[in-house]
């Protein structure tokens, strides 16, 4: 059931061209995500926390900031966010933080992405093609071969 394509590749298109391709569709489709919650009501933050794998490539970062036009902070212990972030829940749960919002503010930041206002608008343009796209593929890929 897997499933992607790449439109548009020419001679000049090489494996860097196809690598950044996956790292916008994958923020593209996250932004999809966000403008579904914010239908339903619940609002994209002013800024996301991102963890993982991903979250440690500064140029990913840097993208989906664009595209979600929102501030990205990258925890200092990224690979491990979520044993501090159970690790935190216990300090709360033991009286050793106040609340959430205390534990919270004791995560140190490495790194901040802003959106950089020409990267935001160009990246406007891109995801509506992508939802053009994505639409119109997503009856074919129900179909079985």
């Amino acid at each position: 059931d897997a499933r992607g394509n790449f439109l548009g590749l020419g001679a000049i298109h090489d494996r860097r061209h196809m690598t950044r391709a996956v790292m916008e569709g994958v923020c593209y489709q996250l932004r999809m995500g966000a403008e579904y919650n914010a239908n339903i009501g619940r609002p994209l933050p002013e800024k996301v926390r991102a963890i993982g794998g991903g979250s440690c490539s500064g140029i990913w970062m840097q993208i989906l900031a664009d595209v979600l036009g929102v501030t990205i902070e990258v925890p200092a212990e990224t690979r491990h966010a979520g044993t501090l972030g159970t690790a935190y829940c216990a300090l709360v749960g033991l009286g050793l933080c106040n609340d959430i919002e205390d534990a919270a503010s004791r995560v140190k930041i490495a790194n901040v992405y802003t959106p950089n206002p020409e990267a935001v608008a160009v990246y406007e343009k891109g995801y509506r093609v992508f939802e053009k796209i994505y639409k119109t593929l997503a009856p074919l890929f129900e179909n079985k071969i």
